[in-house]
């Protein structure tokens, strides 16, 4: 079956990684795009768009293991109070919609975070998603139909016009503050989640697990000085009895998974376990920055 027409809004946020170009679609949506300069790039079967040029990735993507671990473990709904500090944080910090209003997902993985959001208090808004995982967006695409999906390195420039995007989420990815401060709109919102020092707290010490790094939020206090101004943090806390599958997939779904000594994961034998989430969320307003060099904007930006 052929993907589904994308909506033409959030294709307008787009700009050529080759040579930021506006794109338009080609055979009504369902092949590709291509931009003014000829630069195409064919939609695949599964409905996400590769924008990677050049050499490939330094990263590693997430597997499909990786990916099925992730979706079976967050359908559990043990991270919805995640989910749902993400929506009250776009209710209560979003700017009002512009005309061409755009909520980016940077590192969607399989878009369940997105998908709440668009259920809750961003329903209606066009969005895209990306991610270095292609399947992770074949998940991604699933559950949220409407969705622009790309495969982008994020360590990269975003393939986003300045000023396109009215919210951007970044939930376990990798931060380019630079470029979430240039996509964003001057009024726009960042909301970035991080794991707090005691998350998963609980799950057995396997050869290969990493650990949480305590430093985190200096680290993030650090990268967005000069850039961002903090307008909220919200600590979450709650812990779960997980069986044994359960588990499993939580060591898997993460970083931890690329890592982890298989014989060592299938040692594990107790039933359950008592794991301990923490998640802090913080949300930012851009700085104004006098010495930003001309970039390309949205007309009506």
């Amino acid at each position: 079956m052929e993907p589904k027409p994308w909506p033409g809004q959030p294709l307008g946020a787009l700009i050529c990684p080759v040579c930021a170009g506006s794109f338009s679609f080609t055979a009504e949506g369902t092949a590709g795009v291509a931009c003014e300069s000829g630069h195409r790039f064919d939609r695949s079967r599964h409905g996400y768009l590769n924008l990677i040029t050049g050499s490939s990735s330094k990263f590693t993507p997430d597997s499909a293991s990786m990916v099925r671990a992730r979706a079976s473990f967050l359908a559990s709904g043990h991270f919805e109070p995640l989910v749902e500090g993400l929506d009250r944080a776009f209710a209560d910090f979003a700017p009002q919609p512009g005309a061409n209003p755009l909520i980016v997902d940077a590192g969607c993985g399989t878009g369940h975070y997105l998908a709440g959001l668009l259920r809750g208090a961003a329903s209606g808004y066009p969005a895209i998603g990306l991610d270095l995982s292609p399947e992770a967006l074949r998940h991604a695409v699933r559950a949220n139909p409407g969705m622009l999906a790309l495969v982008w390195d994020l360590w990269r420039p975003l393939p986003l016009a300045a000023d396109s995007a009215d919210a951007l989420f970044v939930v376990f990815a990798p931060r380019n503050i630079d470029e979430f401060h240039r996509v964003l709109r001057p009024d726009g919102l960042l909301v970035i989640a991080t794991p707090l020092p005691e998350h998963l707290s609980g799950l057995p010490a396997l050869d290969g697990r990493l650990g949480q790094q305590p430093e985190k939020q200096a680290a993030l206090a650090a990268a967005v000085e000069g850039r961002f101004t903090s307008l909220a943090e919200t600590e979450i806390r709650v812990a779960a009895t997980l069986h044994n599958a359960e588990a499993k997939d939580l060591l898997l779904m993460g970083p931890t998974g690329h890592h982890l000594d298989p014989e060592a994961l299938r040692a594990m034998d107790q039933a359950e376990y008592r794991v301990h989430f923490g998640f802090r969320i913080s949300a930012f307003r851009p700085l104004p920055t006098p010495t930003d060099p001309p970039v390309l904007r949205l007309p009506g930006r």
